[in-house]
């Protein structure tokens, strides 16, 4: 509902939503954390030090967030928000600013 009324305000779709699991995704009709990022996946307990995307993926990925202003996450660790806030700054091209300049909305759980 809250991305629906965001985007009719801005009269084009600028809200991603998305979760920590796949099925916390769905439930909120939006995707899971790591595909929508690229983000890497935990193994063993530990996780993954993130890597930069690069060439035509990114060029690719810079596209599809261009118009996005608002970013709606659900179930994430403070780990996780850095690795969000990390990838946006690269997407958005923007080092000075958290979250690429993306406004943040986000309940956690940890």
């Amino acid at each position: 509902m809250l991305r629906n009324k965001i985007n009719r305000c801005y009269t084009r779709n600028v809200v991603k939503v998305c979760a920590l699991t796949g099925v916390a995704a769905r439930l909120i009709g939006g995707s899971a954390i790591h595909s929508l990022l690229k983000l890497p996946v935990q193994k063993d307990g530990r996780s993954a030090g993130i890597s930069l995307l690069t060439g035509n993926y990114l060029r690719i990925m810079r596209q599809q967030w261009k118009e996005i202003e608002f970013i709606i996450l659900v179930m994430v660790s403070y780990q996780m928000l850095c690795m969000v806030d990390s990838r946006l700054r690269q997407l958005k091209n923007t080092e000075n600013e958290f979250f690429g300049g993306i406004n943040v909305l986000g309940m956690t759980n940890i």
